[in-house]
């Protein structure tokens, strides 16, 4: 009983960790994203 418990815990926290890796890994793409596209603005100004 307890070691399903634990089980659904681990499993639990991982997906949330999957899940917030991709969120940060979006925000991080598109913070790139608008720093290439600035930088090509004041290099073509």
């Amino acid at each position: 009983m307890e070691y399903n418990k634990t089980r659904e815990t681990i499993k639990y926290l991982g997906d949330e960790n999957t899940e917030l890796n991709l969120k940060l890994e979006q925000q991080v793409n598109a913070l790139k994203d608008k720093l290439t596209e600035y930088r090509l603005r004041f290099d073509y100004a």
